[in-house]
């Protein structure tokens, strides 16, 4: 049986090099005896209790309780699973480059390192090109985000699904008109030209604004809310 141990980057950094990587996977008979290998390989428990590692963080590995699976896992995926389903929490955690040691009962040792950044890239063109798309756009009460709509690709969540430009900038979570999210708005359609529509009327009503104010008689005040409403169009008038 196989058991996999999680490396936890306790202190905010990871202990790699050519025996430990974010993880260990043991092949072994029984859960102690991979615990016992795992001490032999680099593998250390109790790193709290020892001043060893952060406290606050925890402990970088702990010893390993579980019946074990038949083949190398992580997370109970495949290695090949788990490196095509990378994704960018991931990448956060774990850093650009993903190194994984398996240690075998014939003593064989392998190593696998995954180019973790460009894997995710990879990953995330795939989701894309799979994903329902629409266009959308984002405003608040300092103006437009974009002078034009936005694709937004829809991500699967873990308790709902929502649609997310590609620089992870711009989020909808319904399509239409949404004030839900505090501080933004958005307007979001599966139709190009509506957004575009809607982005009209926005700037519409922006440059309806100006020219009222600029009815008013020139002061430093006018002269301010003009350029701060030139601002919201995306171009200081």
């Amino acid at each position: 049986m196989f058991y996999t141990y999680n490396q936890n980057n306790s202190g905010g950094i990871f202990d790699i090099n050519d025996r430990v990587g974010q993880y260990v996977i043991i092949e072994a008979d029984n859960c102690e005896k991979a615990n016992e290998k795992a001490e032999t390989v680099g593998i250390y428990f109790d790193g709290c209790d020892n001043d060893t590692d952060c406290s606050c963080c925890g402990d970088r590995w702990h010893r390993n309780y579980e019946e074990g699976n038949k083949q190398p896992q992580i997370y109970g995926k495949t290695i090949k699973e788990y490196k095509d389903d990378l994704d960018y929490y991931l990448d956060y955690y774990i850093g650009p480059n993903l190194v994984i040691h398996i240690y075998y009962k014939n003593n064989n040792h392998e190593t696998i390192k995954i180019d973790a950044k460009a894997k995710i890239e990879e990953n995330k063109k795939k989701q894309r090109d799979k994903a329902k798309k629409i266009w959308g756009i984002g405003f608040n009460l300092y103006g437009l985000w974009d002078t034009k709509p936005v694709r937004l690709y829809e991500s699967k969540g873990f308790d709902k699904n929502n649609f997310w430009d590609k620089s992870g900038n711009l989020s909808v979570d319904k399509i239409g008109f949404d004030t839900s999210n505090a501080g933004c708005m958005t307007f979001s359609s599966e139709s190009k030209k509506e957004v575009e529509e809607f982005i009209k009327e926005i700037q519409a009503s922006i440059c309806s604004a100006i020219d009222t104010v600029r009815e008013r008689p020139k002061t430093l005040a006018t002269e301010a809310v003009i350029k701060r409403l030139g601002g919201m169009l995306g171009t200081i008038e």
